[in-house]
C-alpha cells in the first residue's frame, strides 16, 4: 500500500490514530484502549459536555480522514483504520459523563473497565444497526458509524450497570 500524495499520507496517520493501526493484531482493541485515558481525563474534568464536543469533534476527524485513507488504500475497511474505535469508545460514555465529572471513585474504575469492554462486545458481535453500517454502507460513513452504534448500544448497558451498583 503505497499513499498517493503527502494528505493522504496524513489521512492514513489520522486514521491509523498516529500508526498505532498498524502495530498490533489487533488493532480496533489498542485504538479503542488507546482512548480509554484521554476519556478518563475529559469526563473527570468536563463531564458530558466535554464528551459531547469531542465526540463530535472526533466524528468530524474521522469521516475526514477514514474517507481520504480508504481512496488512498482502495479497501473497504482496512484493520489500520483504528479511529473509529475512538469516536465510539467516546460515544460509550456520552450518557453518563455528568456521573464520570470530578469522580474518581472505585464504582468509576469499575465502569471505565465495563464501557470499554461493552463497545468491544458490540463492534466485534455487531448486532444490528452496527452490522448493517458495517456491511451495506461504504465509504467512511460505514466505516465511522458502525462503531457509533456499537458506542450507543454500549452507552444504553453502561447506564445499566451504572445504576444497577451502588
Amino acid at each position: 500500500m503505497k499513499p498517493i500524495n503527502n494528505s493522504s499520507t496524513f489521512a492514513l496517520f489520522i486514521a491509523s490514530m498516529g500508526n498505532l493501526g498498524y502495530a498490533f493484531p489487533a488493532a480496533g482493541t489498542v485504538g479503542s484502549l488507546a482512548t480509554m485515558p484521554f476519556i478518563i481525563v475529559i469526563a473527570y474534568f468536563y463531564g458530558f459536555l466535554g464528551l459531547l464536543v469531542t465526540s463530535i469533534i472526533l466524528l468530524i476527524v474521522a469521516l475526514i480522514s477514514v474517507g481520504s485513507a480508504l481512496l488512498s488504500t482502495k479497501q473497504q475497511d482496512p484493520n489500520f483504520i483504528i479511529i473509529d474505535e475512538a469516536v465510539g469508545q467516546c460515544v460509550t460514555f456520552l450518557t453518563i459523563g455528568q456521573a464520570l465529572q470530578g469522580n474518581l471513585s472505585i464504582k468509576v474504575f469499575f465502569i471505565d473497565i465495563m464501557g470499554f469492554a461493552l463497545f468491544r462486545l458490540f463492534d466485534i458481535w455487531k448486532p444490528y444497526p452496527v452490522s448493517y453500517f458495517d456491511e451495506k454502507v461504504q465509504g467512511s460513513i460505514g466505516v465511522v458509524l458502525d462503531d457509533v452504534c456499537a458506542g450507543i448500544y454500549a452507552s444504553l448497558f453502561l447506564n445499566v450497570i451504572y445504576l444497577l451498583f451502588p
